[in-house]
């Protein structure tokens, strides 16, 4: 996630937006993904612009089992771009677990409550880093 700046995203929407070309040929063009692009332009028809302005998503899961997987479907339809952080009392803390919860729910990163401040503030960092870079 990140790979991509969000200008750079909009741009190659726009362009197969503007009806030159098919999907796997602005892909192509641009050096992307298909899948990815799929997904930027289905964010781009239903909220425009601003489906690539949020960098970093937080969401509140109280139970995984409860449908918490839609929201954060909705969350990731929402902000294509955005890496997604799932917080949850319902996690176990600690590094290995954490990374597991992430990839069950296809979250870039699962913070166990209780956490303080810095352990939040780090994980954003983190995130925002990777995006600068990829």
């Amino acid at each position: 996630m990140g790979k991509y700046s969000e200008e750079t995203k909009l741009a190659v929407v726009k362009d197969y937006v503007s009806g030159t070309a098919d999907l796997k040929v602005v892909a192509r063009r641009h050096d992307v993904e298909v899948t990815s692009l799929r997904k930027w332009v289905a964010g781009y028809r239903s909220h425009g612009p601003a489906a690539f302005a949020a960098r970093v998503v937080m969401v509140d899961v109280s139970d995984p089992k409860s449908g918490s997987m839609k929201i954060i479907d909705a969350l990731r339809a929402r902000f294509p771009a955005a890496s997604i952080v799932a917080i949850s009392g319902y996690f176990h803390a600690g590094p290995a677990m954490a990374g597991s919860v992430a990839r069950q729910l296809g979250v870039d990163r699962a913070l166990a409550k209780s956490f303080g401040c810095s352990e939040l503030v780090e994980a954003v960092k983190a995130l925002l880093g990777q995006q600068a870079i990829g």
